[in-house]
């Protein structure tokens, strides 16, 4: 319930309702691949291909390799406050 929660706050400052699962799945499990964050966040894993793209332009995620593999990791909440921050910048002028 406290992912539920925590996806619902990120919808009310922006975030469309997959980009929260997507990023709130991301923080819980850690480094991962595209396929466990699909599953945790309940989206398709084609979609979630494109979400994590968008948040890693938002500066919410980023990618590594571990191995061969391609791996996510959701950046802190505090980084969602440095996005919200440069959007409010960006709308003043």
């Amino acid at each position: 319930m406290q992912i539920a929660n925590l996806a619902k706050k990120l919808e009310a400052v922006g975030l469309t309702e997959k980009q929260a699962k997507v990023y709130v799945a991301a923080l819980f499990l850690g480094p991962a691949a595209v396929q466990r964050i699909a599953e945790q966040a309940e989206v398709n894993r084609a979609t979630t291909y494109v979400i994590l793209a968008e948040l890693a332009d938002m500066g919410l995620v980023s990618e590594t390799m571990e191995g061969k593999k391609t791996v996510f990791i959701a950046e802190s909440p505090e980084s969602i406050d440095r996005y919200l921050d440069a959007m409010g910048k960006e709308i003043a002028g």
